[in-house]
C-alpha cells in the first residue's frame, strides 16, 4: 500500500512542476513515515499533529534526529501528501493546522581568493584531460556560479567559444545565456582541446564533462554525475587543506567575484538565474 501512495504522490508533485530532486526528497520522507505508521499499526485516518510529534520523538529516541531544515522539509512533504489524497476532506486536511518551522539559515563559509588559488594550484593529475576538466569545473562554479545540476547537464552544443567573448547556454527552468568569465573561458577552451584530441569532436549533444573511474582514472564514463562532482570537490579540497569547499560556497564566492568585476545586483542575479532574493541573494544585498 505504501508503494501505491508514494507513486501517486510522485505523480502529484510532478504535475505541480516540482524539481526531480525535490520529488525524490519528499518521496523518501514519505516512505519513512509510512513505514513508521505500518510498524505502529496506525492508519492514515489517525494522523494528526500529535502523531507527527510522536514520530519525531521516536526518531530522536533512535538517534535519528533530523536537522532543523530536514524537519521542516518533512513536515512540508507530509502536508502536501495529505492534500494530494483523493479522500474525504477530514483526511486531506489532517495536517493543515500543523505549523511549518521557520527555515534555519546557515551562514556560508567564506572562501578567499587564496583558497581558490590553492584549489587551482593543487590540481595536478597525470592526465591532461582530467587536469583541464577539473580546472574548468572549478572555474564554472567559483567564477560563474553554476549549480551542480546545471554543470552536469551541459552539452557541447551549449558552449559557444569565441576569442573575445565565449558564452554558455544554461538550460532548464532557469534557462539563460551567460558571458563566461575570462579565466573560465580560457580553461573551457583548454578542456575542449584535450577533449577533442583524446575522445571525439566537441560538437553535438554529448555531455561536456566526462567522468573518470578507477584508482588511476583509466576508464572514462560519458558524463559526470551530481554525486561524482560533489565527491570531486571534496577530494580536491581535502588534498590541499581548503575548508568549506562545496558547490554552494563556490556559488557564494562567484557572487563576490562578479561584484568585484563591477556587476550590479540585477546583473549578478541574471547571471546566476535568480528570480528572487533567497539565501544566495542575501549575500548580494550585503555587497
Amino acid at each position: 500500500m505504501s508503494e501505491f501512495y508514494i507513486s501517486a504522490f510522485r505523480g502529484s508533485l510532478k504535475a505541480q512542476g516540482k524539481k526531480s530532486a525535490t520529488i525524490n526528497s519528499y518521496a523518501s520522507d514519505l516512505k519513512d513515515f509510512l513505514l513508521y505508521l505500518e510498524s505502529k499499526k496506525y492508519p492514515l485516518e489517525q494522523v494528526d499533529p500529535l502523531l507527527i510529534s510522536h514520530y519525531f520523538n521516536d526518531m530522536a529516541a533512535e538517534r535519528r534526529t533530523a536537522k532543523p531544515n530536514s524537519v521542516r522539509r518533512k513536515i512540508i512533504a507530509f502536508r502536501q501528501f495529505f492534500r494530494s489524497l483523493q479522500e474525504p476532506q477530514a483526511l486531506r486536511g489532517g495536517l493543515d493546522q500543523l505549523p511549518i518551522p521557520r527555515r534555519f539559515e546557515i551562514r556560508p563559509c567564506v572562501l578567499s581568493p587564496t583558497d581558490i588559488q590553492s584549489l587551482f594550484g593543487g590540481i595536478k593529475n597525470a592526465s591532461q584531460l582530467k587536469n583541464s576538466r577539473d580546472k574548468a569545473i572549478i572555474a564554472l562554479l567559483c567564477f560563474d556560479g553554476l549549480k551542480v545540476g546545471e554543470l552536469c547537464e551541459l552539452s557541447w552544443e551549449d558552449f559557444y567559444p569565441s576569442p573575445k567573448s565565449s558564452t554558455l547556454l544554461i538550460r532548464g527552468d532557469r534557462q539563460r545565456s551567460i558571458k563566461l568569465d575570462n579565466t573560465t573561458a580560457e580553461l573551457m577552451h583548454a578542456y575542449a582541446a584535450h577533449f577533442a584530441e583524446q575522445i571525439a569532436c566537441t560538437s553535438g549533444d554529448s555531455k561536456v564533462f566526462v567522468a573518470f573511474q578507477g584508482a588511476k582514472a583509466k576508464r572514462l564514463l560519458p558524463h559526470i554525475s551530481r554525486h561524482g562532482l560533489k565527491f570531486l570537490l571534496y577530494q580536491i579540497a581535502e588534498a590541499h587543506g581548503v575548508k568549506g569547499v562545496n558547490s554552494e560556497n563556490l556559488r557564494h564566492y562567484a557572487i563576490t567575484h562578479l561584484h568585484r568585476l563591477g556587476k550590479s545586483r540585477d546583473e549578478i542575479m541574471r547571471h546566476l538565474g535568480l528570480r528572487r532574493l533567497g539565501n544566495v541573494g542575501k549575500i548580494i544585498k550585503e555587497l
